[in-house]
């Protein structure tokens, strides 16, 4: 059993179900499951487009403040929330292989680091021009 909620996939959602039904974990999407897997790396020259081939996974899990309460009735309400966050966020990516397979990555992210992913794709959106 994972302890770790996504909150965020970009995936075939079939691909992503039948890898975790293999490690025994029923998989769900707090934030929204999406068809909408990421686009596949060509080479460092290449600029993507809409008819570049589509493969791969990306996700964002957290942990639950209850996996640390045991206790599923917490809200903005409860006192002390706060002692009983995880501020680690998981980072999956699966990138597509020419041979069709997925080769996998997990990387943790610490909530500074979180918080300057943030930042930082904020200024990316926001940008007029993208150096």
């Amino acid at each position: 059993m994972s302890i770790w909620a996504t909150w965020l996939d970009f995936s075939s959602d079939q691909e992503t179900k039948t890898r975790l039904e293999e490690q025994g974990i029923v998989f769900g999407v707090i934030g929204g499951e999406t068809e909408n897997p990421p686009y596949v790396y060509e080479a460092s020259h290449i600029i993507p487009d809409k008819n570049t081939e589509r493969g791969g996974d990306f996700q964002v899990a957290s942990v639950p403040n209850h996996v640390k309460t045991g206790r599923l009735d917490l809200d903005e309400t409860n006192e002390n929330l706060e002692k009983h966050r995880v501020d680690f966020l998981r980072i999956d990516t699966g990138e597509k292989l020419p041979d069709g397979s997925i080769n996998w990555a997990t990387i943790m992210l610490d909530y500074d680091q979180v918080k300057e992913l943030r930042d930082t794709l904020t200024t990316w959106l926001d940008a007029p021009i993208r150096w």
